[in-house]
């Protein structure tokens, strides 16, 4: 009995262990296969023509982020006012301006911090995150030629929450003919980006290789 336990606990911590056999390439051994980092953003693929994509942040990223700053709010007024009663009625008048500023803030800064394009382009004949489209080599920190891209690796990382229980992250990388990466975009949906990235695979002619790991 306590053997059969072991093996099915075993057969548990490999399915969480990425396994580079099972896409029958060298350059999967030569790969990393654990997150870049553990940022989290939303973009989604749009297919500007037939030699263009692009990830751009989504209605879903902005929404999330206005919606978590008013339940920081109402969670923080709701602490000021258990503790101090009297606290509310004193300054009511402030507490609709400061909820629209603090919405605005956190609009702005979204659309801010995620503004910046991520590129893949056929005419350039290249990959790039930013705003700057010079490159001098076919590698740099956040560009490489296209044809040096071997293959997608896509990520799904469970991850032990502080409080208990599980949290997930989903990163999709480039692998190069190297084995090096380069980050594409991280995500907070899962299906959302298992669908991009078939669509970047396709649009690209390259494998998706898919593994769930823990970290």
């Amino acid at each position: 009995m306590f053997e059969k336990l072991k093996k099915v606990i075993e057969a548990g911590k490999r399915h969480y262990e990425a396994d580079p056999t099972q896409f029958n390439d060298p350059i999967a051994f030569q790969t990393e296969w654990s997150l870049l980092s553990r940022s989290r953003s939303i973009y989604g693929i749009v297919e500007v023509d037939s030699d263009r994509v692009e990830f751009r942040i989504t209605w879903e990223m902005i929404l999330y982020n206005v919606l978590s700053f008013n339940i920081y709010c109402i969670l923080f007024i709701s602490l000021l006012v258990l503790k101090y009663k009297d606290i509310l009625i004193k300054y009511e008048y402030l507490a609709l301006p400061l909820l629209v500023v603090g919405n605005l803030v956190t609009l702005a800064c979204t659309l801010y911090f995620c503004r910046l394009p991520v590129v893949f382009d056929k005419r350039r004949g290249y990959f790039w995150k930013g705003s700057n489209e010079f490159f001098n080599e076919e590698v740099g920190a956040d560009y490489v030629k296209l044809e040096r891209i071997h293959a997608l690796q896509l990520i799904i990382a469970i991850h032990k929450a502080e409080k208990g229980g599980f949290c997930y992250s989903y990163e999709l990388n480039l692998v190069l003919d190297t084995g090096a990466r380069i980050n594409v975009v991280h995500h907070g949906n899962k299906y959302r980006i298992q669908k991009d990235a078939r669509v970047l695979s396709k649009f690209l002619g390259v494998p998706l290789w898919e593994v769930t790991i823990k970290s």
